[in-house]
């Protein structure tokens, strides 16, 4: 039951890291601001309202 209960434990962990993650907000001023912001090719990161989105 111990084993159980941790497994749960961590699975919930993960999922919450895991939706922290995806979720972050990147702030930019600039579009190099946002070099390492990751998109699926063919977009690209941009600063759009202060805010790196993939455009």
């Amino acid at each position: 039951m111990a084993k159980v209960l941790n497994c749960f434990y961590h699975m919930i962990i993960s999922v919450f890291t895991f939706i922290i993650v995806v979720d972050c907000v990147v702030i930019c001023d600039l579009e190099k601001d946002c070099r390492q912001y990751l998109c699926i090719p063919p977009e690209f990161p941009r600063c759009i309202g202060g805010i790196c989105r993939c455009k």
